[in-house]
């Protein structure tokens, strides 16, 4: 924790990956000194066809809002998925409806917005 504390005074940004499954502990959320938590993409997953699974995502990117933390969700692959997310209150949309991997030449076209998915920014 102390080194983590270190880091983010010497201004990086502190993460936290694939929360919702595995190890994934509530009360470790509080001791952290996180300014992200990445929702991972069992929790994205079926957002866009099943009521329960949207009403979860909503839940957990609330819980992050109330800890002070940017919610990120992980592996948004479809469109319906990342309007749903925009929609339920999600900070950052990562995963392949944003952009499929690329070379150094198509990142740097992409991220100067010569080829860019219009809802990022």
């Amino acid at each position: 924790l102390e080194a983590i504390a270190l880091l983010r005074a010497d201004g990086a940004t502190i993460a936290i990956d694939d929360f919702g499954t595995g190890y994934s502990s509530l009360p470790r959320l509080r001791a952290l000194p996180l300014d992200r938590i990445k929702l991972d993409r069992s929790l994205i997953e079926h957002i866009a066809a099943d009521a329960d699974a949207r009403i979860i995502a909503q839940a957990v990117i609330g819980l992050i809002h109330g800890l002070g933390c940017q919610a990120v969700g992980e592996g948004v692959e479809t469109q319906a998925q990342a309007d749903i997310l925009r929609i339920i209150g999600c900070d950052v949309i990562q995963g392949y409806a944003i952009a499929q991997p690329m070379n150094e030449a198509a990142f740097l076209a992409w991220s100067k917005g010569e080829v860019r998915w219009a809802a990022v920014g």
